[in-house]
């Protein structure tokens, strides 16, 4: 077990056309290896809609909030 110090942040996530920002969101401290600032969890991405898409070995990440009335299902789509 470790001892971590827990904060209270805003959360910008900057997006075309528009933001999607996130208010007084309960934040651990972890130890800093180099590869990533930040790690986004469920409690933010079951806000939204969160894809990931990978063409040509260039990854893409999009999230909005709110989530879309037509779920985004990628079965459904070659069906």
């Amino acid at each position: 077990m470790v001892n971590s110090l827990v904060y209270r942040i805003d959360i910008l996530l900057p997006s075309m056309p528009s933001s999607v920002a996130m208010s007084n969101v309960r934040v651990t401290e972890f130890m800093d290896n180099g590869s990533f600032e930040i790690i986004i969890g469920m409690d933010i991405i079951t806000q939204g809609d969160f894809a990931i898409s990978n063409k040509d070995g260039k990854t893409t990440v999009s999230f909005r909030v709110p989530p879309s009335d037509d779920p985004i299902d990628f079965l459904k789509q070659i069906q």
